[in-house]
């Protein structure tokens, strides 16, 4: 074992994304160091890390270029940065308010790349992120066991000072949003798959069980579906004739119990009023065909975007004030609104991005048997992207573009390390 090793530029870079992580990541870090000095401060650590990890990496290549013209999952997310750029600097519609937040988002996505020359390197910074994030897990979960409206509040984006106020004592209990609880929904595939497999049982099983209890205690209505469909569509892939029977059970009893009637007894039974407000929506939809509530503004919040995209092609320009209906985005849906911001193009980005970021999740999960997670996790993420909104969460960048591609490596080096 070398003792003197020499401190590489890899090293000093991993330091100083370190440094921006751990602020980016922990909400107590964002609340402590919140004002504009110290996000500047932060920020610039991310910059000087990303050049010093290209340097590294010409470093490592003997500054030998390849020029290859080869599509990959960065492709689309460079393309993207550049676009904002511009945008930025022409003082374009509303860019300069949004370009702080996609560039920390995706800029993810380009360390995690960047790394990939190293894949020890890789996966020890990608240990120190999954440690971050599962500290942040383990703080936001007992916060919404004894408090289910905690992850809820924090993820309103109300103006209001009262509500800033207590996502800021909130944030310093270290709890986070509904995004988190979201990658939850998307990681729920795999310990399904590895029960499957019979591969850690006990351990899968448990973390699944874990996932739900979080979801609902958090009440998050839509993530608990999409985990709900997720799971269902996981256990089919892998036992066709236990699908087949689920399904059948499934439309048996829906012919017994009319759906109504279903919905208002789940809304009476259940000890959650979020949850009780959707079914009884629901409920009402099935018995009168009227749609009400909060279901009600989320689907006129889809049409509006869509409407958007249909009458403007090319899109409407990078607006995002959240105000619902304005310049004819929903703010609720990440696909649909981009769809009506940038028409086409974003039709574009998100074909070659989802479509890259599969191939990716495939080539990285076969390394531990687990290649078909790659269909359900692309699956699970494009759900709620169409049915919330997204790319804005510093839980989501870490866990999406980072922590989840790299996990089979961490698994893998891991075990190494066992034996």
């Amino acid at each position: 074992m070398n003792l003197h090793r020499r401190v590489g530029l890899t090293d000093i870079a991993s330091f100083l994304l370190a440094i921006y992580y751990f602020w980016y990541q922990l909400p107590f870090m964002r609340a402590t160091f919140r004002t504009e000095r110290f996000k500047v401060l932060f920020f610039a650590c991310f910059a000087v890390g990303i050049l010093l990890l290209c340097a590294a990496r010409l470093e490592n290549c003997h500054l030998r270029i390849r020029i290859a013209p080869r599509i990959t999952v960065l492709t689309p997310v460079l393309i993207y940065m550049a676009f904002m750029t511009i945008c930025y600097l022409f003082r374009v519609d509303e860019a300069a308010r949004h370009i702080r937040v996609s560039f920390s988002f995706w800029g993810t996505m380009l360390v995690y790349c960047l790394f990939s020359f190293n894949r020890k390197a890789q996966a020890r910074f990608g240990r120190y992120l999954l440690a971050l994030f599962l500290l942040t897990v383990l703080t936001s979960v007992t916060a919404v066991l004894t408090d289910s409206s905690a992850a809820r509040a924090i993820s309103n984006a109300s103006q209001r000072a009262e509500a800033i106020a207590r996502d800021y004592v909130l944030m310093r209990r270290n709890v986070s949003g509904i995004y988190l609880f979201q990658n939850l929904v998307v990681f729920a595939p795999i310990p399904v798959l590895m029960l499957f497999q019979r591969r850690k049982p006990l351990l899968s099983g448990l973390t699944l069980a874990f996932i739900f209890l979080a979801l609902i205690k958090a009440s998050f209505t839509i993530p608990l579906f999409v985990l709900l469909v997720m799971c269902i569509l996981t256990v089919f892939s892998r036992r066709r004739w236990l699908g087949v029977f689920l399904l059948v059970a499934g439309v048996v009893f829906l012919l017994i119990f009319p759906l109504d009637e279903l919905f208002y007894a789940l809304a009476t039974a259940i000890d959650n009023r979020y949850f009780s407000a959707r079914f009884t929506e629901i409920a009402i939809f099935f018995q009168q065909r009227s749609i009400q509530g909060d279901l009600q503004l989320r689907l006129q919040c889809y049409l509006y975007s869509l409407r958007t995209f249909a009458a403007e092609p090319l899109g409407v320009g990078s607006w995002y004030s959240y105000i619902i209906g304005e310049h004819g985005i929903g703010y609720h849906s990440a696909i649909l609104d981009d769809l009506a911001r940038y028409g086409l193009f974003a039709l574009a980005f998100y074909s070659v991005f989802l479509t890259k970021y599969y191939q990716m999740l495939k080539e990285q999960w076969n390394k531990v048997g687990l290649q078909t997670a790659a269909v359900f996790i692309t699956v699970a993420w494009i759900l709620l992207l169409m049915l919330n909104i997204a790319f804005r969460s510093a839980d989501e960048s870490i866990f999406m573009l980072y922590i989840l591609p790299a996990l089979p490596e961490i698994f893998l080096q891991s075990r190494k390390r066992t034996e």
